[in-house]
């Protein structure tokens, strides 16, 4: 059972530990590293909509009433998404598929409270004996199970809490969990500009796949910032993931000893790229078109998910993404498509609505 490298790709199988609460700030830096491949329930770090896909992961700063951005950045969540519905679904890697719905309601005085869950679905197995006897089949998925709460701290400075509760159905192999995100985020309505802070997948593995044998969870601290220019229908984003880890390249021992059997030297790599290959890895770059009211063109860009998934002198697209929105009646329609690897790329179709205008 394992990871591919990238955190983004999963392949159906084990996962990992770690606890969080928001007073823990002040010591993230000490935490020790948590990307692919090192930690369990890595399905939380995928895109939870369109948006979100298309724009690279770097959402977390667009102060723009969007339900479907508070599951990467639940400061994001305010009163006027009261009655908010907004679901997605991502058609994965092959036969893999994953998606959200969530809810929002407002109210006076206290705050603004969603619900939501995602869940992901690693298809159909076929089940048979050590001898090759096919004697049925099974299904393997995740799920998470969000409840979100948000408040404005001051007019420009917002604040929000997202409790999650995991569980993991791997056939004979049944794993529970508890997590929680944290954010802080303050926008700038006059300037059009926003900047956020978000810790998020601090929890504990409750139940392990394995007796005694607890894993980690995907704990990330990331800093975002959004700009929306006056005079141009522009917006652009920028931000940096893994800030309490410095080191997320991999070296991989195959690399020496496929030198060592061309009886070639390992070539090193100068201190200046070093610094700037491990520099790169926690950049996102996103930018949003606006050319007409009602109608969004999307692209991203995910360093880290190039230089852990490009193959060597074909590099195709692998990083981007891009998507589209558009805004008809009482709906917001999007979809995005990124591109994961050569061989492959993922599309997220979501749709949100005020239900309160309904009626």
């Amino acid at each position: 059972m394992y990871f591919v490298r990238y955190s983004d790709i999963i392949n159906v199988k084990k996962l990992k530990k770690y606890s969080f609460v928001l007073f823990v700030l002040g010591f993230v830096s000490s935490l020790s590293a948590q990307i692919g491949g090192e930690a369990t329930y890595q399905f939380m770090t995928l895109p939870s909509s369109s948006r979100v896909s298309a724009l690279a992961n770097t959402s977390i700063a667009v102060w723009d009433h969007d339900l479907n951005l508070s599951l990467s950045n639940p400061s994001l969540l305010d009163s006027s998404m009261s009655q908010n519905l907004a679901l997605s679904y991502a058609d994965y890697i092959a036969d893999i598929n994953y998606g959200t719905a969530a809810y929002s309601y407002h109210i006076d005085n206290i705050g603004t409270f969603a619900v939501a869950i995602n869940y992901m679905h690693y298809g159909d197995f076929i089940k048979a004996e050590a001898n090759g006897l096919i004697t049925g089949d099974f299904s393997a998925s995740d799920y998470a199970f969000n409840m979100i709460y948000a408040k404005a701290l001051m007019p420009n400075l917002q604040i929000g809490v997202n409790i999650k509760f995991l569980y993991s159905d791997y056939y004979q192999y049944y794993s529970s969990g508890i997590a929680f995100d944290a954010g802080l985020t303050y926008h700038n309505d006059q300037k059009k500009n926003s900047l956020a802070l978000v810790v998020s997948n601090l929890g504990h593995q409750i139940k392990p796949y394995r007796e005694g044998n607890y894993e980690s969870l995907p704990f990330d601290v990331q800093l975002a910032f959004a700009q929306r220019l006056n005079h141009a229908p522009f917006r652009f984003l920028v931000s940096l993931h893994h800030l309490h880890n410095w080191k997320l390249a991999y070296e991989s021992p195959l690399d020496d000893n496929a030198s060592l059997v061309a009886g070639e030297e390992k070539a090193k790599k100068s201190t200046f790229d070093q610094v700037a290959d491990e520099s790169i890895r926690h950049l996102n770059l996103g930018v949003e078109l606006i050319p007409v009211k009602n109608f969004y063109l999307r692209a991203g860009y995910n360093f880290q998910r190039m230089k852990e998934m490009v193959i060597a002198d074909k590099f195709g697209m692998v990083g981007f993404s891009f998507g589209s929105e558009i805004r008809l009646y009482k709906f917001r329609v999007s979809y995005s498509r990124a591109v994961y690897h050569v061989a492959g790329a993922t599309n997220t179709f979501s749709i949100s609505s005020n239900l309160g205008e309904f009626f």
